[in-house]
């Protein structure tokens, strides 16, 4: 029989560690392009992680501010 604690939870085909990944990469890249174009001090946190499609949640799980994005 198998032992169902050992799985890992998935969700859409990717576990926790490869959601972190893709979410860093969307935040990221969403960053750069919001700094490029209105610059770091006036781009928020709110306007990155909302064209990025994160969540406040997740956003600060990742990061501590909008510094760590750098």
């Amino acid at each position: 029989m198998e032992n169902l604690t050992d799985e890992v939870p998935l969700w859409r085909g990717s576990d926790q560690s490869e959601r972190d990944k893709q979410r860093r990469r969307q935040l990221s890249d969403t960053a750069l392009q919001a700094y490029a174009t209105t610059g770091y001090s006036a781009a928020t946190v709110q306007e990155v992680r909302r064209q990025a499609h994160v969540s406040t949640r997740s956003f600060y799980e990742l990061y501590a501010d909008k510094s760590e994005l750098l």
